[in-house]
Parts: structure tokens; sequence; C-alpha cells
């Protein structure tokens, strides 16, 4: 078993992890990482709290730019608290308004905050996240007219369709220009990570050797994950994705650029939620990149479909629509020791030819695994899962919309080379 030590790193280099705390004091909590199966060490990176600007991304957060009727300024102490005003928050005002069932904002079903007094995420709103999340139908999502990820590949003579982009709700944080006290029950992202995790290193033992039982692959290890050494009710806030603030053209020249030196990146995160509906220019089609600076989210591992947690957009500082902080809160209660697990999103026949997401194969061992590249269990054989109906029309339809996506996909590669031929 391997633990950190002080001057430790990943790669065989020099390291930048202080003994028992890959934060390096930057969270209110030590967050300590474990290796129990070999040598290797963390991968090189330096540890951030809060995400910042590398380039040409447009993040302003100037307090001239929020308007004086989203900030609470009637609020004194608590704004969750009915006896802190009888005016009521200007944040639940603007929270209620962003529920207007468009899908473009949030509210928590009853026109007021999103979080309870025990800073949970309000039921009813956490349940129409997960709903819109887990739809099989896609049903949730909007499409862009004009894509900025397919405009970042610079293929203007022949564009691919929008893929899609998921519409979620949003949660409004009161800011700093709102009056009430800093611990304020609406105030649960900023105040940053109060569970204690644990960063460690999956054993290569075989797959069913492993809590997450699967017949249908290989023996193969998931490299680095995150566990909580706490047990987290559902609906609690864990932490938010960090990293580089990048276009979508500085990111790309940046993969293109590692992948001249065979360097690996960490997986980006997009903030497009509001791509479709609020067209965005060069400056403000943003990813968050944790790959040389980040946080202790870039090791929590992919889980189709029935993750424990899920991401949800929290706005602070600034009222625009193109960044926000990507939360990450429990899904359902999770256990002690338990792995923290997202569902990433992706559509694995298409990862292939993304350019922005690095192509690997599924491991996450849920029944509802989007990775159709996984060898399939026989129908009579003694490993097959058994599937109750709901699960077998959820795994049928997202087998369905694959298929339609892969034939669309294979239709525009024969039209560009069509295209082609007749440019000659």
């Amino acid at each position: 078993m391997v633990e950190n030590q002080e001057g430790t790193g990943g790669d065989g280099g020099g390291g930048c992890f202080e003994k028992n705390d890959i934060t390096k004091g930057e969270e209110a909590v030590e967050i300590t990482w474990v290796n129990e199966v070999n040598k290797e060490r963390l991968p090189y990176f330096n540890y951030i709290p809060t995400s910042f600007v590398l380039g040409d991304a447009c993040v302003d957060f100037s307090l001239s730019r929020i308007p004086p009727e989203t900030c609470c300024s009637s609020c004194v102490g608590d704004c969750l608290s009915s006896s802190s005003s009888s005016t009521p928050c200007a944040c639940s005002l603007v929270q209620a308004g962003n529920g207007n069932g468009s899908g473009s904002g949030s509210g928590s079903g009853s026109g007021g905050f999103a979080y309870t007094r025990d800073g949970l995420v309000r039921d009813d709103f956490l349940e129409d996240c997960i709903s819109m999340s887990r739809d099989p139908k896609r049903q949730s999502h909007s499409y862009c007219t004009d894509c900025p990820l397919q405009r970042s590949k610079g293929e203007c003579w022949v564009l691919a369709p929008c893929g899609g982009h998921l519409r979620m709700k949003s949660i409004q944080e009161c800011g700093n220009k709102c009056w009430c006290h800093k611990l304020c029950g609406n105030r649960v992202v900023q105040r940053g990570i109060t569970s204690k995790l644990q960063a460690l290193s999956y054993s290569l033992t075989p797959a069913f050797l492993r809590l997450f039982v699967c017949v249908f692959y290989t023996p193969q290890g998931k490299g680095w994950g995150v566990r909580t050494l706490d047990k987290l009710p559902k609906g609690a806030f864990v932490c938010e994705f960090v990293g580089e603030i990048l276009t979508t053209h500085e990111l790309s020249l940046r993969n293109m650029e590692m992948t001249r030196n065979k360097t690996t990146p960490a997986r980006p995160a997009p903030l497009d939620a509001y791509w479709p509906s609020h067209p965005q220019n060069h400056e403000q089609a943003l990813f968050l990149d944790p790959t040389f600076h980040g946080n202790v989210a870039r090791f929590i591992n992919h889980r189709c479909l029935d993750a424990n947690l899920i991401e949800i957009p929290v706005k602070i500082e600034t009222p625009d629509d193109h960044y926000y902080h990507l939360a990450f809160f429990t899904t359902r209660e999770v256990n002690v020791m338990e792995e923290l697990t997202l569902d990433y999103g992706i559509e694995f026949d298409d990862v292939a030819n993304d350019d922005f997401v690095e192509a690997f194969r599924c491991l996450c061992h849920s029944k509802f695994c989007r990775d159709l590249r996984r060898s399939k269990t026989p129908v009579g054989s003694t490993f097959a899962f058994s599937w109750t109906a709901p699960e077998r029309e959820v795994w049928d339809l997202e087998v369905q919309h694959s298929d339609r996506k892969q034939e669309t996909h294979e239709t525009i590669r024969h039209f560009a080379l069509l295209l082609r031929c007749c440019w000659k």
C-alpha cells in the first residue's frame, strides 16, 4: 500500500502534495489519498479550490453588472429563515422566476429557494433534475443551430449537426452584493467542500472480486476514484468541478498539442446548459479543464444512468448564462466508504469522433451501461442479468436512440464523401 507522503506527485516526477492532504490546505477539510494496489502515485497537477480564466474566455465578475433587483439588500442573517425579513428575499424571487417550465432555469417547484434549512437540495427540485438527466428519450435536450463544438472543428463547409445539450435547472445563490450573513442557508456551494473525501486507486483484481459484479467485461482497473468517509444524505453538496476556464478553441488547441506529445488530458466539462437558447460567440462557449489545475472532482469516475451524484449549475457571481459553477449533489443516500460516481452524459458510439472527450471503455458495471461495444451475454447464459420491465424498457430506448444516432452520422459521412468527390 502506498500512502501519500510529503513531496510526492505523479508520473515519477517531483510532487506537489502535502502529507495527508492533496488540497495543500486550500479546502476547509483535508482530502487524503491512498493506493492499496501498487506504487503508482497521483498524476501531477496543481490543486485549486476555484476555477480561473486561462486566456480568451469571457467571464465578468464585475459587481456593477449585477442588477440590484437580483440581490437581497433587505435580508439580515439567514435568508431561509422566515424571521430574517418581512420582505421576500430577492434571490428567492429570482430562483422562482427561473422555474418557468422552459428548462432554462431552476425553480424549486414551490416558488422558493432550492435549498432546505439543512443545506440540502429540495427533494422536488432534485427529482426534477434527476428525471431530466436520466430521460432515455432525450426530450430534455436542446439542439444548437450553430453548435460551438462543431464550429471549433473548423469544418465550415460541412458541419455535423449538434449532438444535443442537456437542459439543466440551475440554483441561484446569494452573492457578494447581497446583505445576508455569509453563513446564510442560500450560500452552500460557495462555502466549499465540507464532506470528508478520499482519493483512491482501484485494484486491478478480476471483475468477479469487485463490489460491482459484471461478467461482461474482461478484468480492467478504472484508475483513480473518489470515495466518501462520511455518510451523505440525499441532496447533499459534495464538491464542484474546478479547472481552467477555456474557450472551445483553446481546448481544441490544447488537446491537439497533448496528442502530439502523447499525453492524456483529464476529462473537461462543458458549460453548455444554455448554448441552444442563448447562442454563444467564441469567447462565451466555455469548458472547465482540470488537466493542469483542478480539484478533487477530476478523479470522480463515470457511471451510466444510476450514478449517486448529479451536476447542477449554480449561479453566484455573475448573471451571465455562459458561466456558472458546476456543482455535484448526491442523488440518494451514500454510505461511508462508498465510491462517488457521476454520469458524464457520454454517448459511447460517438466518443471516437469527439475532439473533446478521450475515448475509453466503460467499466461502470451498471445494468444501464451505454457502452455498446462491450460483449453481450447470451440470453440463456447463467450470468445474464435479471431485468425488470422498467429496466428493460429504459435499456431498449437507449439502444434505439444510439442506433438512430449512429445511422445519422453514417449518412453525414457518406454525404461528406460525395461532396469531396464532386469538388474534385
